[in-house]
């Protein structure tokens, strides 16, 4: 065989190596496009709006995007979402919180979407009079919004009879009702940026109401129901695509969100 036909065959072989490795490196991106459709909670703005737009929606279909992967989102109220994953309707529901009440029924994904500050808020009158969560007395006019995830020993309050519970579907509702006096004071999960819009929706709606303490911060994240076929394996391929891109994509919308979450600074 002549040199020059041997350094052919080499470099052919090299070639063909390469282009062997970068496949399977790219497993995550060049596999066939599957079609999902999952469950979003339809009144969470910045994070997840009611026409299907939103901070933490747009990180989700990143994630599957990298997965190869196409998402369908089904809007409906935080309630309904938690229930369907749960029971096996919906592939996965986000963005939800770890509760013991998931223990068998929901996994999580590898690492949360966002995290949330868990505030009180009362009339204005009446945040000198409260300081923290422990100054509420028994039977407090208290309004949660229905199905949500809260931190200890709050979450264990709500589950007795000490507070008066009023359950609604979004925390618009409860500070409505707070300056309406029809709550004494409503648990908000907030965002620096969504304190920022709750402040310009106080404003605007000129409501008397106003913080008065912090109880905690909750780790949100989209939750896949252990009971759907396909609930394990949306989990892993979301886990598998989240940890590529924070390795290989230093400018995507995951890896900026993961850095974001060690300073405690949303979204």
């Amino acid at each position: 065989m002549s040199l020059l036909a041997m350094i052919a065959l080499t470099f052919l072989f090299f070639t063909a190596q390469a282009n062997a490795a970068h496949a399977v490196d790219d497993t995550v991106t060049t596999a066939p496009t599957e079609r999902i459709q999952i469950a979003v909670e339809d009144d969470a703005s910045p994070w997840s709006n009611n026409d299907g737009t939103g901070e933490a929606n747009d990180l989700v279909k990143e994630i599957f995007k990298a997965a190869n992967i196409d998402i369908d989102f089904e809007v409906v109220p935080y309630a309904r979402c938690k229930s369907m994953a749960i029971n096996g309707q919906t592939i996965a529901c986000f963005s939800m919180s770890e509760s013991a009440e998931f223990k068998d029924s929901i996994s999580f994904s590898r690492d949360p979407l966002f995290t949330c500050s868990v505030e009180l808020y009362a009339r204005t009158g009446l945040t000198s009079k409260y300081k923290a969560e422990k100054d509420l007395p028994r039977g407090t006019r208290l309004g949660i919004v229905k199905g949500y995830e809260y931190p200890s020993p709050l979450s264990e309050k709500i589950a007795t009879d000490f507070y008066a519970i009023t359950e609604v579907n979004s925390e618009s509702q409860l500070l409505k009702m707070l300056d309406k006096n029809r709550l004494d004071v409503a648990v908000l999960n907030l965002s620096e940026r969504k304190r920022i819009k709750t402040f310009d929706e106080i404003k605007h709606s000129k409501l008397k109401v106003k913080a008065f303490t912090k109880i905690g911060d909750m780790n949100s994240y989209i939750g896949f129901s252990n009971s759907h076929p396909k609930g394990k394996w949306a989990l892993a391929k979301f886990n598998e695509a989240q940890k590529h891109l924070q390795k290989r994509l230093p400018n995507s919308t995951a890896r900026k969100h993961k850095y974001s979450l060690k300073t405690k600074h949303d979204l």
